[in-house]
This record gives structure tokens, C-alpha cells and sequence, in this order.
């Protein structure tokens, strides 16, 4: 049984931007993991270990620890390499990345030696920032890098906007009547996807779960305010529609939901008089959800 999507609610709150969330989810999420290397083949475990030595050097600020790190980064680079060729990296064609990725290392360390922060920086920055490990790692693996990224933007856009929900909830602030918005433009993009590979059930789930929040706070903002509906006639309009869309939203959370009987409901719920409606997108995502268990099935 898939687990509930508040599992991973630490993952989001507690790192330090809506990029390391999104990393975060990337390397814990065991759903997730299996994925990429079943899909994409690959490997995310050790991506994971090489950029934990990369964030424990940046924290560092003792040499010895520093020299450490490098050391162990360059262990996990050589273990890949040499698993399967013989030489170092020529630098030409598909070794390209690699043979970057060796000369970065060297460059850390002699930055380590030198105790020059601006050098290694700049050798960090190309191996995470620019990509040259992942593209590396991609070589190795026979996997494709940019395939990878894609999937990676769309935990980066959720994740953002995860957060700002939180932040809007958190700080009590004035709720925006599309509030929605940035979850309905990533579900867009996400159902317009051409590399149909990056959407994958657990990431749709995420999806419609932004947006049915987004609701849910407008909800929320308007039945606070006296005499404030938004999309709503009166209070008692709100209060309907709030606990109908608690109910749907916890169903999609949870994960254990009928995704055809969900689309029965939600159509149920929606007012025939126009004063509130189930965005168009969601439908679409929840036959994603079907189309995906058909083809299990």
C-alpha cells in the first residue's frame, strides 16, 4: 500500500528552501527512488552519498574534516568509474562530464591544501549548481541526465509552492482568490508533458493535493472574514464546501482512494448555480491515476 503523502511533510518543512525540499523528496522518498532507477535508470543512492559530502564540506570549517570529505567524494567517483573501465576519463564524447568531474576533485583539493574557500567553491558549485556530477553519474549509469532534471523541476515547483501555502497558513495572511493558481499552471505543464516518464502516480497525488489545499485555504480565509465569501454567496455555502473538500482532500493524502468514484463526487459536489466549482485540471490528474491502474491491471 502506497504511504500517505504527510509522511513526508518533514521532508518539506524542515529544509532550508523549496530546492532542498525538493532534494529532500528526491533522495528519501522510496517510491520515488525506485522509480527514477527503474524508469530512468538511475541511480539516486549515490548521487545522495556524494552530495552529502558536499553539504558536510560547505558546514565544514576545519581543514582536516575538509580533507576528509574530499577524500570520500572521490572515493564514491573512482569506485563508479573503475567499476566498469579501466583508464581515467579522456574528456572527449560521453567522458566529457567525467573527466570534469576528476578534475574538479582535484581542484578541491588543492584548494584544501592551499586553504582557499573561493577555489573550492567554485569546484563545488560546477560539481552541484552545474550539474557535472549528475551528468557524470548519468555516463556511468547509461542514464540521461536532463530526463532526470525534468522530473526533478516538477518536485522543485510543488515543493515551492507547498511551502508558500504553509507560510500563507502559518502567518494567518491575506489569501489571494487564485491562490490555486501556481498549482493548477504545474498541473498544466505536468498533463502537457512530453516525456510522459515523469509523471508518476505518488507525483500526481502531490499534485492535486496543492491544489485541493489552495481551495481549502480560500475556504478557510472566507468563512474567517464577516461578510468576505470570495467565490461563495454566504458562510453556509463555505461551511458545505469545506468539509466536502476536508473529506477529499484526506482521500487523496492518505493515497487510498477510488480515483473513478472520486471524479463521481467531486462532479457531485459542484454547484449547479456556479457558485463554486472543481477546477478542470483536477479531473485529468485523477485520470491519470486510473489510466495508471489499468495498466497494472
Amino acid at each position: 500500500m502506497p504511504s500517505p503523502l504527510d509522511d513526508y511533510e518533514d521532508l518539506i518543512r524542515s529544509a532550508k528552501d523549496y530546492a532542498q525540499a525538493a532534494r529532500n523528496l528526491l533522495y528519501s522518498v522510496d517510491e520515488i527512488v525506485s522509480y527514477v532507477k527503474d524508469v530512468f535508470n538511475y541511480p539516486l543512492k549515490d548521487e545522495s552519498d556524494f552530495f552529502q559530502m558536499v553539504a558536510e564540506f560547505r558546514r565544514s570549517h576545519h581543514h582536516d574534516n575538509k580533507q576528509l570529505f574530499v577524500t570520500a567524494m572521490e572515493k564514491i567517483v573512482k569506485e563508479l568509474w573503475f567499476s566498469k573501465r579501466t583508464s581515467e576519463p579522456t574528456g572527449s564524447g560521453e567522458e566529457f562530464y567525467p573527466r570534469a568531474v576528476f578534475d574538479r576533485l582535484e581542484d578541491l583539493k588543492k584548494a584544501v591544501s592551499q586553504n582557499d574557500d573561493k577555489m573550492a567553491g567554485y569546484a563545488l558549485d560546477d560539481l552541484d549548481d552545474e550539474g557535472y556530477f549528475r551528468n557524470f553519474l548519468a555516463a556511468v549509469s547509461g542514464a540521461t541526465a536532463w530526463k532526470v532534471d525534468k522530473f526533478q523541476s516538477y518536485l522543485l515547483r510543488v515543493s515551492a509552492t507547498r511551502r508558500y501555502l504553509w507560510g500563507l497558513e502559518a502567518n494567518q495572511a491575506t489569501v489571494d482568490e487564485d491562490l490555486e493558481r501556481d498549482g493548477l499552471e504545474t498541473a498544466k505543464q505536468y498533463l502537457e508533458e512530453r516525456e510522459i516518464e515523469v509523471r508518476m502516480p505518488w507525483l500526481t497525488d502531490f499534485i492535486l493535493s496543492v491544489i485541493l489545499d489552495a481551495l481549502i485555504l480560500i475556504a478557510r480565509a472566507a468563512f474567517a472574514k464577516s461578510g468576505f465569501y470570495l467565490r461563495f454567496r454566504s458562510k453556509k455555502d463555505v461551511a458545505i464546501w469545506l468539509t466536502n473538500m476536508m473529506l477529499f482532500r484526506n482521500e487523496v493524502v492518505s493515497r487510498n482512494y477510488d480515483a473513478r468514484e472520486l471524479i463521481r463526487r467531486l462532479r457531485q459536489h459542484e454547484d449547479s448555480k456556479g457558485t463554486y466549482v472543481i477546477p478542470s485540471l483536477v479531473y485529468p490528474l485523477l485520470e491519470l491515476q486510473i489510466a495508471r491502474s489499468q495498466d497494472k491491471s
